[in-house]
């Protein structure tokens, strides 16, 4: 929604198109919005300079907003993680699962931390070193 809204107003014929675009690229934390609006600013160059530009100057302005406000914001509140460690499990999933890993990062990092702290709350390292010990004997 806050893609359409510029585009509409630019007077692009694709702005729903674009907009989709942008929007589903931008699911990809931190470069999601690069792998999108590089591809639509060059495309906007091709049909006429000055929606190049106009689409240029868009897309730096939302991509400002929504990583100075509205992501750290949506990050801390919703799922309480770092973003050192979304960086590196970016990094992480995108090369195991490509595009698709890089999409599902946040959730994948939870399920990675909800686990670890499954582990260490029922205190499995504790049975197994007990276990390694009673066989020692």
């Amino acid at each position: 929604m806050m893609c359409l809204i510029p585009f509409f107003f630019i007077h692009q014929n694709f702005a729903i198109w674009i907009a989709l675009f942008l929007s589903l690229t931008n699911l990809i934390p931190y470069v999601g919005p690069y792998i999108g609006g590089i591809p639509v600013v060059i495309y906007e160059f091709f049909m006429n300079q000055q929606l190049g530009y106009a689409s240029l100057i868009v897309i730096m302005v939302l991509q400002y907003l929504e990583s100075s406000y509205l992501q750290p914001y949506l990050f801390s509140k919703g799922i309480h993680l770092h973003p050192i460690y979304l960086i590196i499990a970016l990094t992480f999933f995108g090369d195991l699962f490509g595009i698709i890993g890089m999409i599902f990062s946040p959730l994948l990092l939870s399920y990675v931390i909800f686990l670890v702290e499954l582990l260490r709350n029922l205190r499995i390292g504790d049975d197994i070193k007990r276990i390694m010990h009673y066989e020692n004997d």
